[in-house]
């Protein structure tokens, strides 16, 4: 039963979405029939698939007759007794029809990735994500969660090489002043409250947070002993109010959101910051062919009190290539000014990712590269200021073909090597990171 979403519709189509409603609810009520054994059958097995898809007619029925949450009780207990794949796909996709029209999101959602679980094809399955993204966009509350856990050559951001020229002079650097190798594991929570919506745009609330915490390799701890990975652990929560105005034509939209977070480093506090972004998309979808984006920062170092300021522009864009390849692009530039000298820079940022759209050995392939210039005007290192020369790629493979309830494993290969004229900031760092996403 594909589930519509419960807003507010224009006059003119709920004819149509009524009709659908009962050509759906018709259809689950045949194949519910359908199912039901010969009579007569008194093998125990027989009796309880009796007794399932009997409940089954019953949940279709009562979800098309308007009694959603009894149907959807009534599917529920379906599931317990089936004894197939294809009747346990129906009732958990019954009972998450049922509870979202009864306005019980959370267990529609869970019954919906269920169902995901038991599809029997992957057209069952396309119907299953179009009730999971419906449901989405009708219910205020969305919450998103990443886990990843990835062994990590730099956990500590620390120099290169263990010997440093610094005013032209060589300097042997202490072992936690040097990339230090571990485990990283990192969890994050992201909540949004839609707050209002109309038909030209809509308010939302959010609440981020987000943690990463590392255990030291062996050949770290012994590299410097005194050191715990827990010295290196971060932490963020962040609020977030955003409103979106959509064009009546549906091509691009326009965004205003303010941010306020704070985060810690090592268990202490480090900054603080508030940000003011706004951006416009240009073409065809939410987002558009082009976006453009700018925004200023502000923020606050909790050791030093430094205030610094970062204005920012970016533009970017997705290209549809041939096969159903996409190629997504990114130009950036910020300029911060800051309190302390040391820390005020210009930057230049040019990205691209390109995915495939057929699967690569079973998976969800895509390649990442990206290029940064970093100017610091002033340094206490090195008599010309510094310049760093960052270079990123990374490679990202989705595995759908082993998701369970609508979450799938995720690999990806992330390296990155900066080049600086103070040697001191040159870094190498890679991880192989194994996460875990929603596929909605």
């Amino acid at each position: 039963m594909s589930i519509s979403s419960p807003a507010r519709r224009q006059p003119a189509a709920k004819a149509t979405v009524s009709a659908l409603r009962r050509a759906c609810g018709a259809a689950l009520l045949i194949f519910a029939l359908a199912l039901l054994p010969v009579a007569g059958a008194a093998h125990p097995r027989a009796e309880t698939a009796d007794g399932a898809a009997a409940l089954l007619a019953r949940a279709a029925a009562q979800i098309n007759a308007g009694r959603a949450l009894e149907g959807a009780e009534a599917a529920r207990r379906a599931y317990g007794l089936a004894g197939s794949r294809a009747a346990r796909f129906l009732a958990a996709r019954l009972a998450g029809a049922g509870y979202f029209r009864a306005g019980r999101f959370l267990r529609a959602e869970l019954w919906l990735r269920r169902a995901l679980t038991h599809a029997p094809q992957p057209s069952a399955r396309q119907a299953v994500a179009r009730e999971m993204a419906a449901l989405s966009a009708a219910r205020p509350l969305n919450l998103r969660l990443s886990l990843s856990l990835a062994p990590n050559s730099n956990v500590n951001n620390g120099a290169a090489a263990e010997t440093v020229t610094l005013w032209s002079l060589p300097f042997v650097l202490s072992p936690d002043a040097r990339a230090l190798a571990g485990l990283e594991a990192s969890a994050g929570l992201e909540a949004t409250y839609r707050l209002g919506r109309s038909a030209t745009g809509e308010t939302r609330l959010g609440l981020a947070l987000y943690g990463r915490g590392f255990v030291l390799s062996p050949q770290a701890r012994r590299l410097a002993p005194g050191v715990r990975g827990a010295e290196y652990a971060f932490a963020r929560a962040e609020a977030a109010l955003t409103r979106l105005w959509r064009p009546a034509s549906g091509a691009g939209q326009i965004s205003l959101e303010l941010r306020a977070g704070r985060d810690w480093y090592g268990g202490a506090p480090y900054s603080r910051y508030g940000r003011l972004s706004v951006a416009r998309g240009f073409g065809p979808g939410p987002e558009g062919a082009l976006r453009l984006a700018g925004s200023y920062e502000r923020r606050v170092l909790a050791a030093s009190g430094a205030a610094s300021d970062t204005l920012a522009l970016e533009a970017g864009g997705v290209r549809p290539l041939a096969g159903g390849d996409s190629l997504a692009w990114t130009l950036a530039a910020s300029r911060t000014g800051s309190d302390a000298p040391e820390a005020a820079n210009t930057a230049l940022r040019a990205g691209l990712r390109y995915g495939f759209a057929r699967p690569v050995l079973g998976a969800g392939l895509s390649l990442a590269l990206a290029l940064e210039r970093r100017d610091f005007a002033f340094s206490p290192y090195a008599p010309g200021g510094r310049q760093d020369l960052s270079l990123s790629a990374g490679a990202s493979l989705l595995f759908p073909g082993l998701s369970y309830m609508g979450f799938s494993p995720s690999l990806s290969l992330e390296w990155r090597r900066t080049i600086s004229s103070v040697s001191l900031f040159s870094r190498n760092a890679a991880a192989l990171r194994l996460g875990v996403q929603s596929d909605f």
